[in-house]
């Protein structure tokens, strides 16, 4: 009788780059979409589309370090507070939204949106974005970039940036400054 030899058979698939899961929140038409959705397809599109989750994918590197970017966009209604309390828990940094043309928008991340996150995810680095830039050229009663940056300090936010998708301005800026949130809430947890 002949014995066959005991075959270990390991499979190695090349590592790709580190995926990071950036969860976007803020109300309903401040350009959350338009933001995802221009960052990923370098194309604006007017069209509005209802509400529903959406997940993109995108690769970008940053400061030489390749990363798989894997972006969230829950539905800000407040009947699918249950969604985003699942979603909240894959985030490893939170882009809190709001449109420079809309103070109601601007009031809620400190009213609604930065409570519900410290609900669920009080450790979660939060980036500040203000969307619409481009919006305050055309609009006096814009809230203003000084605005947004007290904002920032009075939340205790990672960060804030602005940007335009109509625009294409800053879109990459959000990405990139979310990824430096995750990796400076990594080093301090090592630290």
């Amino acid at each position: 009788m002949t014995m066959s030899p005991d075959v270990n058979t390991t499979v190695c698939f090349p590592k790709g780059p580190p995926d990071i899961n950036i969860v976007i929140v803020g109300d309903s038409y401040v350009g959350k979409t338009s933001l995802l959705k221009t960052f990923v397809t370098h194309e604006y599109s007017k069209k509005y589309e209802g509400p529903s989750l959406e997940r993109y994918f995108e690769d970008i590197t940053v400061d030489g370090q390749d990363f798989h970017l894997i972006l969230w966009e829950p539905i800000a209604l407040e009947s699918y507070d249950k969604m985003r309390e699942f979603i909240y828990g894959k985030a490893e940094c939170i882009v809190v939204c709001y449109a420079v043309n809309d103070l109601e928008s601007f009031q809620r991340v400190s009213t609604f949106w930065c409570p519900e996150i410290q609900k669920y995810c009080q450790d979660t680095p939060i980036l500040l974005a203000a969307l619409k830039a481009d919006l305050r050229d055309q609009n006096f009663k814009c809230i203003s970039r000084s605005q947004g940056k007290d904002l920032k300090c009075i939340l205790n936010a990672s960060g804030f940036v602005e940007c335009s998708s109509f625009l294409g301005i800053g879109l990459k800026d959000v990405f990139v400054k979310a990824i430096q949130c995750v990796l400076k809430e990594e080093k301090c947890k090592v630290a």
